[in-house]
């Protein structure tokens, strides 16, 4: 099978379950109770929407990689490391996934809405993909969730990778209405679109 130019890394940023006694691993990252239940913990969305991604990235043959691909916590410095030892052998990009949070952690907030990063000093190609993906996250979200622009940030996994690199907050998981829609299936259909188009724009241009 004829790979694609560019190897697509993927990040689920923070822990997941643990196998043996069903427990989140990561303090916080998680919605605040509903009904005296947690809707949401991030890490272990943020795997389900990875595996679906890169299956979506698969169907319309682009090469793609869950760079964690295990359910613990794993340290910032070992995904960079992870990320950069790929990088050496072929050109890759790499999108961290992760969805947002605001305020105590334990009450809902009424922030909501995509937001796409990039390193304070990105590289052309990383401005790039930074545009592509704010693009097509608009075009599937308008009217679903609120655009929040492209923004620097000074995040590790922007600046200690060697390739171009983005990072998603897709959705404020402190948001009662949005944490519902980032759990159904639609919201992620849209994620998957999104991500997948922008990929083939970037696959396609350079």
């Amino acid at each position: 099978m004829k790979m694609s130019k560019t190897l697509f890394l993927f990040g689920t940023g923070h822990g997941g379950e643990n196998p043996e006694n069903g427990q989140y691993v990561t303090a916080g990252k998680r919605s605040p109770k509903h009904n005296g239940k947690t809707l949401l913990f991030e890490g272990i969305n943020n795997r389900i929407n990875v595996n679906l991604i890169i299956e979506g990235m698969k169907n319309s043959g682009l090469d793609a990689v869950d760079i964690v691909n295990d359910w613990r916590d794993i340290s910032l410095n070992e995904r960079a490391r992870r990320v950069n030892e790929i990088a050496k052998s072929r050109p890759c990009v790499y999108i961290d996934i992760h969805s947002d949070g605001m305020g105590n952690g334990r009450e809902w907030h009424s922030a909501s809405g995509i937001g796409v990063y990039k390193y304070i000093f990105s590289s052309s190609k990383s401005d790039f993909l930074a545009k592509y993906l704010r693009q097509e996250l608009t075009c599937n979200f308008t009217g679903i969730s609120k655009d929040r622009g492209i923004r620097k940030k000074n995040f590790h996994s922007l600046r200690e990778t060697s390739c171009p690199a983005c990072l998603l907050e897709l959705g404020f998981h402190t948001n009662l209405e949005e944490t519902k829609l980032m759990l159904s299936d639609d919201w992620k259909s849209r994620v998957v679109k999104s991500i997948v188009d922008a990929c083939s724009i970037y696959e396609m241009n350079h």
